[in-house]
């Protein structure tokens, strides 16, 4: 868990490598798995935790068949930002609700650490947002491969819905 592979962390973020999480030190990293769109207003419970609506749940694994609403439309993983904060804790290696690894679209892209819809079941305001220091954005991993910079600016309704493995929503022109 102390080791901080290269490959998780973007050339523009300003985290510190490494936290003590739980008395053990933890690396940071700037990508985090898409859970889905159930987020801070849910707690975290088990609708965020085991059922949410994205392809990344905790213990329960999703097939590619799963992805109804075609891999091009479904996003996997993005971008966070202050991973080394108690408020946006990224550590890699760790499955948390709304931090680390399992994050949320209930959030606008690029909303701050602790900031909008947020939940405190530790006594810090957790939001699960995506986020970078990009201007305007964040970068996203699709279930076919390519990457996509998602604007801040998107329609919340869209940027939820491509965060859902089989919601049936029509995306376009994202």
């Amino acid at each position: 868990m102390a080791t901080r592979p290269e490959f998780y962390v973007c050339p523009s973020d300003n985290s510190q490598p490494s936290v003590d999480y739980g008395g053990t030190k933890a690396a940071t990293g700037s990508y985090a798995f898409v859970a889905g769109s159930n987020g801070p207003s849910s707690g975290i419970s088990d609708a965020v935790k085991l059922y949410n609506t994205g392809v990344f749940n905790y213990r329960i694994a999703h097939r590619r068949q799963e992805i109804t609403d075609g891999t091009s439309n479904t996003m996997l993983v993005g971008e966070v930002i202050d991973a080394h904060t108690d408020k946006s804790y990224n550590v890699w290696a760790y499955a948390g609700r709304l931090e680390c690894s399992l994050r949320s679209t209930e959030n606008p892209v690029n909303t701050k650490p602790g900031t909008g819809i947020t939940t405190s079941p530790y006594g810090i305001p957790l939001n699960g947002a995506f986020g970078s220091r990009h201007p305007g954005g964040a970068l996203f991993v699709f279930g076919d491969g390519h990457v996509q910079f998602i604007s801040a600016n998107i329609a919340l309704a869209t940027y939820r819905a491509l965060s859902t493995r089989s919601g049936g929503e029509a995306v376009s022109g994202f």
